[in-house]
């Protein structure tokens, strides 16, 4: 099965420290969650965007591409704050624009086309371009089966501040690795201590770079992005597929555009209204109970389970040896410790 590769899961972390910056300077709570309905700043101002064939996106992350389908790429241009435009002479980000990236694939077996299926991994910090090649694949390789790629041109999107869509880069590599590598469960207040140090300082780089622009980095006005790349593909309505975070910004979509919805699939829906510790307590829970239902499957079907008759034993006893023993990657020199065996 294609999986992400490492460097969506660091363009995450970075947006992830805007967040922490953001939440900092909040409180640490998130937000209620009302925004205006169907209010102006409809789809961006501007040219229309135009495609070029893009194979390199597909060899670059996974060798080739899918068979029988055809990739394209363009780029659309935004109001980097919605809430002023482009002519706005006062506010963060007055006047200024941010570069969206897009990336389409199109079928060419496709027949009765109802139109473009806009799709984003969640995160936050997921890229949508990445995505969209690796939904192309079919089922076999995690993908859209034909039945929707046949109907649909698969668009995914870079948000604002990630990827190739003016990503935002204010974490060391240095923390950027010590993060992925810390211990996921720290035990001693010490390391507990530790692992919070290693997140404020993150959240405070963010903050002094970024400053008064982090809240246009936020999940409404990404929302007002997703309008124009409905716009961009020429859909009058949006069909979207949006996954965890995602879920996030498909449901502000609907808010702020309720009569532009044709459909909507929310897969691993967030709670808007849940508090940050409580929502990751949440989803901590649910990946839990999933684990388990994989490890009693394990233990019932031992000659079909990819890791052992025992997974939970596995999991454990290889971060175990990660703890002591760390394996050293032979191009880089990295020593990978328990974090980093659980990504």
């Amino acid at each position: 099965m294609t999986r992400f590769p490492d460097r969506l899961r660091r363009a995450r972390l970075t947006v992830a420290g805007l967040a922490a910056a953001a939440l900092v300077a909040a409180g640490c709570t998130l937000p209620a969650f009302a925004p205006r309905t169907e209010a102006g700043g409809g789809a961006a101002t501007g040219t229309e965007p135009t495609w070029r064939d893009c194979p390199e996106v597909a060899d670059d992350l996974v060798g080739r591409g899918a068979p029988e389908m055809r990739y394209q790429c363009a780029k659309i241009t935004v109001p980097r704050n919605w809430d002023t435009g482009t002519g706005a002479t006062a506010g963060p980000g007055t006047g200024e624009t941010f570069e969206i990236s897009l990336l389409r694939a199109r079928s060419t077996k496709q027949h009765d086309r109802i139109g473009s299926l806009v799709i984003n991994p969640g995160g936050p910090g997921g890229s949508g371009v990445d995505t969209a090649v690796y939904l192309s694949f079919g089922p076999s390789f995690g993908g859209l089966p034909a039945s929707v790629t046949e109907r649909f041109d698969i668009v995914g999107f870079d948000p604002r501040g990630v990827a190739r869509s003016s990503p935002v880069k204010c974490i060391p590599d240095a923390d950027l690795d010590a993060s992925f590598g810390y211990d996921p469960d720290p035990q001693s207040p010490s390391s507990f201590d530790g692992f919070v140090a290693l997140n404020q300082r993150i959240g405070r780089g963010c903050g002094d770079k970024y400053g008064d622009q982090l809240p246009l980095y936020g999940t409404e006005q990404a929302a007002r992005d997703v309008d124009s790349v409905r716009a961009a593909v020429g859909d009058e309505k949006l069909t979207y597929l949006g996954y965890s975070y995602g879920t996030l910004l498909g449901a502000t979509y609907a808010q702020l555009y309720p009569q532009r919805v044709r459909a909507l699939v929310l897969d691993g829906a967030v709670d808007p209204q849940q508090k940050l510790v409580a929502g990751s307590e949440s989803q901590a829970r649910g990946f839990e109970r999933a684990f388990d239902n994989f490890a009693r499957w394990c233990a019932a079907n031992a000659g079909k389970c990819p890791i052992a008759p025992d997974a939970r034993g596995a999991v454990t006893s290889a971060i175990d040896k990660a703890k002591v023993s760390p394996v050293r990657a032979p191009t880089v020199g990295r020593r990978p410790r328990a974090g980093s065996s659980t990504r």
